[in-house]
């Protein structure tokens, strides 16, 4: 699986450190590529229907990007 928003332009500086499977004992393996997170799922699935991953990063993800709501003005009640 490639989660392609945690791409290189949207990380900046920041690395991830780890990622878990919920329910899963044993080690996932991944890859971290300029185009995204790369999860490999396990020959042995935790559950059938849903999945939950757990990601660590070192450093502040997302810290060089612009809002897409910076240049917008916030009207209240209009």
């Amino acid at each position: 699986m490639l989660v392609k928003s945690l791409d290189a332009a949207t990380i900046g500086d920041a690395k991830i450190k780890r990622v878990g499977l919920l329910g899963l004992k044993e080690k996932l393996r991944w890859e971290q590529t300029g185009e995204g997170l790369k999860i490999y799922f396990p020959a042995q699935k935790p559950c059938e229907y849903a999945y939950s991953f757990k990601i660590s990063f070192k450093g502040e993800v997302g810290k060089n990007l612009k809002s897409e709501a910076s240049d917008e003005v916030m009207k209240h009640g209009v």
